[in-house]
């Protein structure tokens, strides 16, 4: 067990052990106050104990997004700075995700025969239950990620699926926030720590050191929402002519070469998954290429996450019959949800 303090000296017992752990640092559940049972502490390792990193954190406290949580998403925002006996920087309080989350990323997969946790084949891509299920995810994604956009301060930069937790009921939690751009007016007051290259846009710049716009995480947010409905990368083939030396996702982006794109005709080997695209509503077919094609150009083009859910909740309201496992009060949420949405656009 182990003590630390809020700054409003509040006394906090976490357990040593941690439940997560990361490159920074580890995530530890709460033994007392009893008030603080739904949260957890993120404490940093050494090195980023920074006063730096403190004043970051005490900025995303006092700034929070207007809608952190609703019935069917969270996102894991700072709520509290943590210290030490002596008053050093520690770390941060912030929610615990639903219970029994998993990685959205075991969903961006191909499907599993026995999938692990079981409830995963309630999102199985072979059954009109489960296509209905992941679009419904997307709502659910896009909705959390314009709470946070629509604030104007804030890009997430590293957006991907691992930072997705996902629950059986199709809610979901965004995670490690804190590493997100902070910025107002295009003046960074505290830059991004990292990036992945293979959710990052063609225009990819060093973001510890430039200025992030918005529509980078549009295009790794069209990345997710791929990988989501077809368990394959959108960058991903064996290329010909002059791109036949393209072998990762990475050098596929920069060269814009979208497989479903208007650089088609340079694909020598197209993976099955990808095969599927031809399948889906032309609604979502053309939000992709908006993302992918158009957005290789202008990166303003492509889609905000207001559209995303627009459009696709529209296309599961109208689409989908009453099968679906999702309950009524969390269909009545997504209902809200957009009508919100739609009064933003």
């Amino acid at each position: 067990m182990a003590i630390f303090f809020t700054s409003a000296h509040q006394k906090i017992e976490v357990e040593d052990k941690p439940f997560g752990k990361g490159g920074e640092g580890s995530v530890h559940k709460i033994i007392s106050p009893a008030f603080l049972k739904d949260c957890c502490l993120k404490l940093y390792a050494d090195k980023y104990k920074t006063s730096e990193r403190q004043s970051k954190i005490e900025f995303m406290v006092k700034n929070k997004p207007s809608k952190l949580s609703s019935t069917v998403y969270m996102l894991c925002w700072p709520n509290e700075i943590v210290f030490d006996n002596i008053g050093q920087f520690v770390g941060f309080l912030l929610p615990l995700a639903w219970p029994n989350s998993v990685k959205l990323y075991s969903l961006c997969l191909p499907d599993k025969d026995t999938p692990n946790p079981a409830w995963l084949s309630r999102f199985t891509r072979q059954t009109s239950q489960g296509k209905a299920s992941r679009l419904k995810l997307i709502v659910n994604i896009a909705s959390a990620i314009h709470s946070v956009h629509s604030f104007n301060k804030y890009v997430f930069v590293d957006m991907k699926p691992e930072n997705i937790l996902v629950t059986e009921e199709a809610k979901i939690a965004i995670i490690d926030l804190d590493s997100i751009q902070i910025a107002e007016n295009k003046q960074v007051q505290f830059n991004a720590q990292v990036a992945t290259p293979e959710y990052s846009p063609p225009e990819a710049i060093n973001p510890k050191e430039n200025y992030i716009p918005v529509n980078w995480d549009r295009f790794s947010m069209a990345i997710i929402f791929y990988k989501l409905l077809f368990g394959i990368h959108p960058f991903t083939a064996s290329f010909k002519g002059s791109y036949e030396q393209i072998t990762t996702p990475q050098e596929a982006i920069k060269n814009g070469l979208f497989v479903n794109g208007y650089k088609w005709s340079y694909v020598a080997i197209l993976p099955p998954p990808h095969g599927n695209f031809k399948n889906i509503d032309m609604k979502l077919q053309d939000l992709f290429k908006l993302a992918f094609d158009n957005g290789l150009i202008r990166a303003d083009l492509r889609p905000a996450a207001e559209n995303w859910g627009k459009i696709v909740y529209d296309m599961v309201n109208t689409k989908i019959t009453s099968t679906v496992f999702l309950s009524s009060e969390i269909e009545n949420v997504l209902k809200n949800r957009i009508r919100q949405i739609k009064g933003l656009l």
